[in-house]
């Protein structure tokens, strides 16, 4: 979310929330999670809710995302979870108050409160989807890579009332924008099959590549095993694509995996045989790492490299 637009927010939301009959921006407290608590202590539930709501939507103190989610669980669950709370404040849940602040909370960039909405939204009786559908794009142009990859399989999947492979598609492409790695694997898995005529081989590659990243990806190598799998399926086939492949292989080694290793020795192997002169010092290294790589295969528990 632009600085624009949350400043617009915090701005009319500073205007219609009061503290105390007296505008908050008036009588800002220095915080107002401290606020909300002391409040609550003095039995002022409402004052503790609008403090919980301000510093929530103005999302500048530290913390702020504790008091958009204690906002959220009241109206949804019917507490705050605080233990200052006092007993009179319980209730039984508001579903139209929840559905309310979470829209609040979710256009100020909260993407958790889209989640939440979506979810909400979703389920209720008569429901077709649509609004479900709303709340989680917004939470996935917020940042929130799982309501993006959630978005694209319903989309996908008819979860809304009708298959939409466009939208489930540019949902997928924007979670792999935010690095989301099954977003991209997703979308790679979109872009080569042709379905909404949407075939482009090219494009899945570069999806299926961003699924399985050099650096800041998942610790769960099954992104790159699979990124490995998709390659050799829909690669060129040529020497670079085996490099690919490898360098796949290498990735999920790296995160422990017995088969990531075994797999990339064994085609290291084979690399190594077909392209690169026989006795050589760069072959010598490359089979070197083979055999030290099927020794890691063993010790992360592939049985196949233990022969």
């Amino acid at each position: 979310m632009s600085f624009l637009i949350r400043t617009l927010t915090i701005a009319a939301t500073t205007t219609i929330v009061h503290l105390g009959g007296v505008a908050a921006a008036q009588t800002a407290p220095e915080s107002y999670f401290d606020y909300a608590l002391s409040s609550f202590e003095n039995g002022q539930t409402d004052e503790a809710l609008n403090a919980l709501m301000t510093g929530c939507i103005q999302g500048t103190e530290s913390g702020y995302q504790l008091m958009c989610d204690a906002v959220l669980d009241y109206y949804e669950n019917g507490t705050t979870g605080f233990r200052v709370e006092p007993d009179s404040a319980e209730h039984d849940g508001d579903p139209e108050a929840f559905r309310r602040h979470a829209r609040d909370i979710c256009d100020s960039g909260y993407s958790n409160a889209c989640t939440r909405l979506a979810r909400v939204q979703q389920s209720a009786p008569g429901s077709n989807g649509a609004s479900g559908a709303d709340a989680y794009n917004t939470a996935c142009e917020n940042g929130n890579t799982d309501a993006c990859a959630v978005n694209g399989y319903n989309w996908m999947n008819g979860t809304y009332g009708a298959v939409n492979i466009q939208r489930a598609q540019q949902s997928f492409l924007t979670g792999c924008q935010w690095n989301d790695q099954l977003s991209c694997q997703q979308l790679a898995e979109l872009m080569v099959s042709n379905r909404g005529g949407s075939q482009n081989r090219e494009g899945a590659l570069i999806a299926n590549d961003l699924s399985c990243p050099e650096q800041g990806g998942s610790s769960d190598p099954a992104f790159c095993l699979d990124a490995a799998g998709f390659e050799a399926t829909y690669g060129a086939g040529d020497v670079q694509s085996v490099r690919t492949i490898m360098g796949y292989l290498s990735r999920a080694c790296d995160l422990r995996s017995g088969q990531g290793c075994y797999e990339f020795s064994m085609v290291t192997e084979a690399y190594t045989l077909d392209h690169l002169p026989a006795g050589s010092d760069l072959a010598n290294d490359m089979m070197e790492l083979v055999r030290d790589t099927r020794q890691l295969a063993c010790s992360y528990g592939d049985v196949r490299a233990c022969k």
